[in-house]
């Protein structure tokens, strides 16, 4: 396959790196009999623009010529491979890398590792970039031995799964709350609003200042329902255009964007989180009413500490935001639950009655929330 993005780039002679050996391990520098090289066959665009639409599709097929030893056929030596990707020019300053297992000669990573990787080495979402790749090899066991092969260049253009708040709320920063792309340019996720001025912001496709920044073309009055529940809703500003965003302050919202093309539009909910289930109550009538968390504004964890008595058939629980199950989390599967909630997941198993429980939600990573529940 004819290979759009990648340049063979000379870095002179191989970099090896030793490492001191003991006396009694096996010193294999001496018998290796090749370096190995790495090749690469791109399936990405023609203009390089990689789209969350294409995460899954296969983006660059990677080869390469193993390392070998001048063994017996019956001795194996454990080789890791992994790739080390930075900006170009940067001589591999601030790489990151992907792993590529162990005695591996091909992988394929997808658009989305791809870009996961471009935007970890540093390139800017929405703007054209270069970036370098190159193999490593490393000796298992003792890691006597660390090669680095040729290089290959990459022009492409990454995408953004994060949207950063910044403003009067908070300095643009890798702390800044975010919501995420969930779905092909739909985004979730909660942050804190302060009370009035610290209540305006906008987004940035970057926790740095060479990011794009977007706020709303237009925003309708707030309304608040009659449990306090306020609603904003606005139309989103093209990439690089828009107004501040103004919420009433002192309160958590939940924030949802579609940026999906002819639609554009904003959502925020304000919640206030409580634990609910026959856990809570030992019987059914725990399921109508929440035990309402605090949200610690030092934590940004929403917190609480309760009595959950359920036993026997009435051990369940979940999460919903207002006392109401338009928004609300479990934990699927019910029968391998892996502490990372879903929206309107299965109910979760109260793995002993007792007093005291201190529970938390950690809605800070996007599409990553996080629970907690013990004594």
């Amino acid at each position: 396959m004819k290979n759009s993005f990648f340049k063979l780039v000379s870095l002179g002679s191989l970099l090896v790196v030793f490492a001191a050996c003991e006396k009694d391990e096996v010193k294999v520098t001496s018998d290796i009999t090749n370096t190995p090289t790495l090749a690469a066959a791109s399936s990405l665009p023609a203009n390089g623009v990689l789209t969350s639409a294409n995460a899954a599709r296969p983006g660059i097929i990677y080869s390469w010529t193993p390392l070998s030893f001048n063994t017996s056929a019956t001795t194996i030596i454990p080789v890791t491979y992994s790739l080390e990707v930075a900006k170009s020019g940067s001589n591999f300053a601030n790489s990151t890398t992907v792993d590529l297992g162990t005695n591996t000669t091909r992988d394929t990573l997808t658009v989305g590792e791809i870009n996961s990787a471009l935007i970890r080495a540093g390139l800017t979402p929405e703007v054209v970039g270069q970036a370098e790749v190159r193999l490593r090899a490393a000796y298992a066991n003792n890691m006597s031995i660390v090669m680095s092969t040729n290089a290959l260049s990459i022009s492409a253009t990454p995408y953004s799964r994060e949207l950063y708040t910044f403003g009067a709320l908070g300095a643009l920063s890798s702390g800044s709350a975010f919501v995420r792309e969930t779905t092909p340019r739909k985004y979730d996720g909660y942050i804190y609003v302060p009370a009035a001025p610290n209540n305006t912001f906008k987004f940035s496709n970057t926790s740095s200042t060479s990011g794009t920044v977007t706020g709303v073309a237009s925003l309708a009055p707030p309304t608040t329902s009659s449990t306090d529940v306020v609603t904003v809703n606005g139309v989103m500003g093209a990439a690089g255009s828009g107004n501040d965003i103004t919420l009433p302050g002192g309160r958590v919202y939940r924030i949802e964007l579609d940026l999906n093309t002819g639609v554009n539009t904003f959502k925020a909910t304000s919640v206030v989180w409580g634990i609910v289930g026959s856990a809570t109550t030992n019987d059914g009538a725990g399921w109508s009413a929440s035990k309402q968390m605090t949200y610690n504004v030092t934590t940004k964890k929403w917190e609480g500490t309760f009595d959950l008595p359920g036993t026997g058939t009435n051990n369940e629980y979940k999460f919903r935001a207002n006392n109401d199950w338009a928004i609300n989390f479990g934990d699927s599967p019910s029968s391998a639950p892996d502490g990372v909630l879903d929206y309107s997941g299965d109910n979760i198993k109260l793995v002993s009655p007792g007093t005291g429980y201190k529970v938390s939600l950690d809605l800070n990573d996007a599409g990553n929330y996080k629970y907690s529940v013990s004594r």
